[in-house]
């Protein structure tokens, strides 16, 4: 039982870790401001979040852009790159 709850507890932590540290920025006071913007921020974001989680899984061309630049930081730097040059 407690291996289980250890188990849930590293993949919470991993996650968490994830939207804080890799790129969305995720902190606690994020859904605090004016009106809705911010919790409209914060589900956008987890969305997204959710999104590449899927791509990730299921998306050959997701996971070969990810094996080539090894972060996701760095993917979606070039990518910003890209987008900004056109």
């Amino acid at each position: 039982m407690t291996q289980a709850g250890r188990c849930r507890w590293k993949i919470e932590n991993e996650c968490f870790n994830t939207l804080k540290n890799q790129g969305y920025h995720i902190e606690h006071n994020y859904g605090h401001g004016k009106k809705h913007l911010s919790f409209n921020m914060y589900l956008l974001t987890l969305l997204a979040f959710y999104f590449h989680q899927i791509f990730e899984l299921t998306d050959g061309a997701y996971q070969a852009c990810r094996k080539k630049f090894g972060s996701k930081k760095l993917m979606w730097e070039k990518f910003r790159g890209v987008i900004t040059f056109l």
